[in-house]
């Protein structure tokens, strides 16, 4: 089901009704256009927190919103929530095949130990260099027969898609930096 039915109700207004209440109307759409772009300004200026309190309100009012998801992931992933963050990544990157939400859950599943899959989810994304992409495919899949090497191989892809982001001038900035840190 999705989040609102077509009379425009939410999951919780429709319980609402079920127990014999009004609908809670929820919040008007300045207000919840206004959580996303807080949550905007509030990465920008790497209050972290901050952007994924923000935007985490704005997914409940508008969830297929990918852009905000990614940047809430990458919020989370600052703070170095790598399973909150895994999850967000993972949503995006389902509903888009080649996506650089692709990189981002391949960066989680390094940092949380799980190389061997790291690599699918590396080859799903897209836009970097296509000689930097088979090097950091090498040290991701080395990465797999040898867990240590999994940090070392985050690290470099960070590195990465640092570079590719800050070439792209339509990208938010703050990137991961190695580590887990955002530059």
């Amino acid at each position: 089901m999705p989040k609102d039915s077509e009379a425009g109700v939410s999951r919780r207004g429709l319980f609402r009704l079920i127990a014999g209440r009004d609908p809670d109307p929820g919040p008007a759409q300045s207000e919840a256009s206004a959580w996303r772009e807080k949550g905007r300004e509030a990465f920008g200026l790497r209050d972290f927190q901050t952007a994924a309190d923000h935007f985490r309100a704005w997914l409940r009012h508008c969830p297929d919103d990918d852009d905000a998801r990614l940047l809430l992931g990458r919020a989370l992933y600052a703070m170095g929530r790598h399973v909150q963050a895994l999850v967000e990544f993972d949503r995006v990157s389902r509903r888009h095949e080649a996506h650089t939400a692709g990189f981002f859950l391949c960066l989680c599943r390094l940092r949380l130990g799980k190389a061997d899959k790291a690599l699918d989810a590396f080859q799903a994304g897209a836009g970097l260099d296509p000689d930097m992409a088979e090097a950091l495919a090498a040290r991701i899949e080395a990465a797999r027969g040898d867990p240590a090497r999994a940090a070392e191989a985050a690290d470099a892809l960070e590195i990465a898609l640092s570079r590719t982001m800050q070439a792209r001038p339509e990208t938010v900035p703050a990137m991961p930096r190695p580590g887990g840190g955002l530059t």
